[in-house]
Order: structure tokens, then sequence, then C-alpha cells
């Protein structure tokens, strides 16, 4: 099977064996978490055995960090938007410095703003909840591997392996790669402090939201990417929701839910990198089935989330997009004087 098939399959995999260990063990709010964790599968590459180890584990102890770090902040929400630019400048920069592929750090930031919203004490998030996210990275790990060797992928690279390159020489690689980035991180950042406290303003009203769709528009990183995401993401969300509505009004047994889910994750997946717009269609089916699961879901989230990607997502193109015209204006005055 040709490996543009086999990542989805393994991602669908990694959430429906996660949620029937939720069903034998008879709690599906445990396998709502591990549905997080297994989001580290998506760290999945066409390279060898050991790199998917270390990547898939990487990316979800990345996760785990970043959900309790989200819960801690929620004790002092006003220090959302601060927590939030520091998050993502830092990600964005060791991304580029070790070169980590897509989704880079976006379900970081996706974890750490579910982890805001949790509200759980952290006592019982440490003790309890945790153990949720860790099932969902084993899971992905053990799926990853399997789909490793279906790929007939070795299981190292060794001999071919290049040379570790310092920190410095990393660092001097980036620059000499994209002059801009550090410009590039600071704007991603100072965009998202900007939409975290329009969150932590709407703390009562789903804000959350707000941040998840920031991040996700923002993953586009170029303005053409972005445009298209910003249109995509508010397209696919009214038809997502039309169509998790249908699903919840057809009143289907948790067993179709979560078949459901794992159908929705692989479309997702597949679709994501080909057509932005259609794997929306399927995210928001999966918010909805996982609230029902969870006995979370009320029709009145419906609407703060379509507000909240709708908020955020326009508001960072409207920032992107004045940052874009003074960065070039700043570019012309410039080339005015030397003339």
């Amino acid at each position: 099977m040709q490996a543009s098939y086999l990542k989805p399959m393994g991602a669908a995999l990694s959430t429906g064996i996660v949620m029937m260990i939720a069903v034998l063990i008879h709690n599906l709010t445990l396998g709502t978490l591990g549905v997080l964790g297994a989001f580290a599968f998506l760290a999945f590459q066409d390279r060898s055995v050991y790199y998917n180890v270390k990547a898939i584990s990487l990316h979800g102890l990345a996760l785990l960090v970043a959900f309790l770090l989200g819960a801690s902040t929620a004790y002092s929400p006003w220090l959302l938007p601060f927590v939030t630019a520091s998050l993502s400048f830092g990600a964005f920069l060791i991304t580029k410095l070790y070169r980590i592929p897509k989704p880079d750090y976006f379900f970081v930031l996706m974890v750490f703003a579910t982890g805001y919203n949790f509200q759980k004490p952290l006592h019982e998030i440490l003790t309890y909840h945790v153990w949720g996210l860790l099932l969902g990275v084993v899971v992905s790990v053990i799926v990853g591997v399997e789909i490793s060797r279906l790929l007939n992928l070795p299981f190292s690279l060794w001999p071919y392996v290049p040379k570790r390159l310092t920190l410095k020489q990393r660092y001097q690689f980036m620059l000499t790669k994209d002059p801009t980035v550090l410009v590039k991180a600071s704007h991603f950042s100072s965009i998202l402090f900007v939409t975290s406290y329009i969150a932590y303003l709407l703390i009562d009203k789903g804000g959350y939201w707000v941040l998840i769709s920031s991040a996700a528009v923002l993953s586009g990183e170029h303005l053409e990417h972005i445009k298209k995401r910003t249109i995509g993401r508010v397209l696919g969300t009214i038809v997502g929701i039309v169509i998790g509505l249908g699903i919840i009004q057809l009143h289907v047994s948790v067993t179709y839910l979560i078949l459901l889910l794992v159908l929705f994750n692989f479309l997702t997946e597949y679709y994501m990198p080909r057509q932005y717009t259609i794997a929306n269609f399927f995210t928001n089916p999966q918010v909805i089935i996982l609230m029902a699961l969870s006995n979370s879901f009320r029709h009145s989230v419906l609407t703060i989330r379509f507000l909240g990607v709708f908020i955020g997502s326009l508001l960072t193109l409207f920032i992107i997009l004045i940052l874009e015209y003074a960065l070039q204006s700043m570019i012309d005055h410039k080339a005015t004087i030397k003339e």
C-alpha cells in the first residue's frame, strides 16, 4: 500500500486503538485525552524505524509538557498571552534549528490551548488525566513501528547519517537558509500574543478556539498560504459543523461514533497536505464526536467554535497583512534613501 495512505491510516489507527481501550475500561473521558496524545503519531516520516520511534516519542513528550504548561497557566489566566508568545517563539526556532517537518509545532500549541481550557485541579491532572495522554503517545509509538515495517523502512539510516552539527552550526545554517527567520519568529509570536489576549478576554466563551485557529492559519507561514488557510478554515468549519451536528442528531451508538471518529481522522490526515479546505470538513466533526463521547457536548458549543475560528483566522490574516505592509514600506524607504 502507498505511503500516502499508510500515514493517515496510522494516525487513524492510533486514535481508534486509544478509544477502543477507553471503551474496554469504561472510561471515555480518558480516551478523549488519549486522542490528544495520539497526535504524537503525526511526527511520522518515511525515513527509518529508529527515526520514527524517536520523533514520535519526542513529539509526544512535547505534547505532554505543553498540556501541563497550559493547565498550569490556567491558574493565572492573565499570563496566557506571555506564555503563548514565549512558547511559540521558542517552538518556531526549534523547528527551524532542527529542521523538523510539518506539522512541526502546531499540535504543541493546540494541546497547550486545550490544557489551558481543561479547568481541572493540577494534582488531579498529574495523578489521573496525564495517563490518557501517555496512553495515546505509547499507542502512537507502537503503530509507528508497525507502519514503518509495512513501508519496509530500514531500522536506521546508519552509516548514511550525516555528521551531527553543533548548536552554533545549526544556528548559522538556519540563518543562511532563511535570514528572516528571527523576524518571522517575532511576527508569529506577536500575532499569537494578540490572539491569546483575545482568548483570555473570552475565557468563558471558548476563547481558546481563537488561539487554536490563529496557530493553524499561521502554520502556512507564507502570506499566500495564510490567505488560503484563512478561507479554507472558515469554509471548512461551516461544513464541518453541519456534518457534526447531523451525526449528533442521528443519536448513533458509541461504537458507531468511534468508527466515524477513526474515518474522519483518516480523511483529515489524507487531505491536510492536499486540500486544506476539505480536510477541515472532517476536523470539526471529530471535535463534536469527542465532546459527545465525553458528555460535554452542548449546542451552544457550535456557535462558540465557529466564532472562535472566524475571529482567530481573520484577525490573524489582518495582522499579517499589516506587518507585511509595514515591512515592505520600510524596505522601499531604505531603497529610496540609497538612491
